[in-house]
């Protein structure tokens, strides 16, 4: 008789410990596998460290500002996962803080490392990016927000992916088609416009010699960005019957 109240009791605990699972589970430090992906997320920001050290050795002349802004900020990213992890191992000597944190370090940590990833990828993208204006490239106002809008709209993809995934959502959720095709119809515009540079530099006029390919290049873009819409509608609106 005692023991039926007991055994539901113990179905909630588990059901709410259940519904307190953070997002990438597998980013746990208790997981055995989240060893590697940390070890490669480390690796991302050595890497970024390294290439904006050579970069501004590289530099002929004043070294710009914006290359100690990527390395001091992957060094201060390393060295946080650095501290976060090492909060295991602090025993007697961490402080009250650091030892609540250490015990729920499996339901935060998964956070600190999609953020580290997130991180990494934005410096890196901004390394070679920024890079390109010293080789002589000239970089379209559009192709900063086209590119930037684009690593947003990633990010949000795999947080809105994991959710589903995690929610165990048996069809795919309309947001997520909604991301896919725009993440789609950014990269063709990036393409688009980048190809329009390679046969037309910017500022210069459309002469009767590289219009033809500018209108191939527009033609299969447009192509491209109207099968996304036209196939977003056909999934949005059968989800609706």
């Amino acid at each position: 008789m005692t023991t039926q109240p007991h055994s539901t009791k113990a179905q909630e605990y588990a059901a709410g410990n259940e519904k307190r699972v953070p997002l990438f589970p597998q980013y746990r430090p208790s997981e055995r596998h989240s060893v590697e992906i940390i070890r490669y997320t480390r690796q991302a920001g050595w890497l970024t460290v390294v290439l904006a050290a050579l970069l501004l050795w590289a530099q002929p002349e004043r070294t710009p500002p914006g290359y100690w802004v990527i390395m001091g900020t992957a060094l201060g990213g390393l060295m946080i996962l650095r501290g976060a992890l090492g909060m295991r191992d602090g025993g007697k000597h961490r402080t009250h803080l650091a030892t609540r944190m250490a015990g729920s370090l499996d339901h935060w940590f998964p956070y600190l490392l999609f953020a580290a990833q997130t991180l990494y990828l934005f410096l890196l993208i901004s390394l070679m990016w920024f890079t390109l204006p010293s080789l002589g490239v000239y970089l379209h106002p559009l192709l900063h927000v086209g590119l930037f809008g684009l690593l947003i709209l990633i990010t949000l993809r795999r947080l809105i992916a994991e959710w589903a995934r995690h929610k165990n959502a048996s069809v795919r959720l309309p947001v997520q088609d909604a991301l896919q095709y725009s993440t789609t119809i950014i990269f063709t515009l990036l393409i688009a416009i980048a190809l329009t540079h390679a046969v037309s530099p910017f500022g210069h006029p459309i002469t009767g010699d590289n219009t033809m390919p500018i209108v191939i290049i527009w033609v299969i873009a447009s192509f491209v960005i109207l099968c996304c819409i036209i196939l977003f509608i056909d999934r949005f609106s059968k989800r609706q019957r």
